[in-house]
């Protein structure tokens, strides 16, 4: 099935194919992970990249079977990151906001508070990672957490969200795998498009927060604490580079909002569905290496400069009608 990439990630999650589709069989699958997982990359793709490979074994032990020398050549590859990741975990917040977030192999349960207390060390010069922790505050229905956390989000002086973080690292492992290994039937945006629409799957699957914490929080906040919502909410839907959360902080404005922020909310939330909408059918109007270069911008820029190109190239206007609604 073909979607835009203009689609909120959660929808284009749905739509990616699962590892074990996205390949004429299993073998391939572990072929490309394993090729991934062989080039050189950084630490985040490393963690998970081993994600992938513990998947591609839990698949060949439930339905598929993988040739016996391959399977052990996934098990020592996966062995050999894992270990890596481990040694090094505490020095990587888009690990600990993620996979170490409560959850995951390198998450077992007892070391939670510790690795957010590292986190919020770590990930001082990126205000995003104070906002996964105050939504882990929001689920706790600790206001002061959530209002520490709130303040040193909009102190920093960077808000990159980590989603793009774990799309980037991935999308520059599997730029390396070697063309011969990626199946026909796994582009159907064209061949320079497999690594981004690998990645972007992954990265949707575990780098997006838990979002509904935020909103029962704030829903039922007052005083101090409702402010402080709104301060998050205006953050997001400023500054967040993802179409995703730029929605998720419009709505939460037009829930705790003045009047003020409820009206720059519509229009952003109108300005983000325009080009959202702009967007539909860019595979079948822009060449492979436009894609290509799309996700390019996505890993550098993201989401909203990814989505601003396409609309240039397809010469559609970036900006929405005056009178243009929804």
């Amino acid at each position: 099935m073909r979607t835009s990439f203009a689609l909120p990630l959660l929808a284009l999650l749905v739509l990616l194919p699962g590892p074990s589709e996205s390949a004429e069989g299993p073998d391939d699958a572990a072929r490309i992970q394993l090729a991934a997982a062989n080039a050189p990359g950084d630490l985040l793709s490393d963690a998970y990249l081993v994600e992938m490979l513990d998947l591609t074994l839990q698949q060949d032990s439930q339905r598929d079977h993988l040739d016996p020398a391959l399977r052990e050549e996934v098990i020592a590859t996966r062995d050999r990151l894992k270990q890596r990741v481990a040694n090094d975990l505490d020095d990587e917040p888009a690990i600990l906001a993620t996979l170490g977030n409560c959850f995951g192999r390198y998450m077992e349960g007892t070391d939670c508070p510790e690795r957010m207390d590292r986190l919020a060390e770590a990930g001082h010069d990126n205000g995003y990672y104070h906002f996964v922790l105050l939504s882990e505050a929001a689920r706790k229905e600790d206001a002061d957490g959530f209002s520490r956390h709130a303040q040193s989000m909009v102190d920093a002086e960077v808000f990159r969200p980590v989603f793009l973080e774990v799309f980037a690292s991935l999308y520059q492992r599997y730029r390396q795998v070697p063309a011969s290994l990626w199946p026909q039937n796994m582009a159907p945006y064209g061949p320079e498009s497999n690594p981004g629409v690998l990645a972007m799957g992954q990265a949707a699957a575990v780098a997006l927060p838990a979002y509904q914490w935020l909103f029962r929080f704030c829903e039922a906040s007052a005083d101090q604490t409702r402010e402080d919502c709104v301060v998050v909410a205006r953050k997001l839907a400023h500054e967040s580079p993802v179409l995703l959360e730029q929605f998720i902080g419009t709505g939460l404005l037009a829930k705790v909002g003045d009047e003020s922020d409820q009206a720059l909310a519509r229009e952003l939330k109108r300005e983000g569905q325009w080009l959202q909408k702009s967007l539909v059918a860019m595979e079948d109007e822009m060449h492979d290496s436009q894609i290509g270069e799309y996700f390019d911008i996505f890993a550098r820029d993201g989401e909203f400069a990814a989505m601003r190109f396409a609309s240039k190239t397809m010469g559609r206007p970036v900006e929405p009608p005056a009178d243009w609604q929804p």
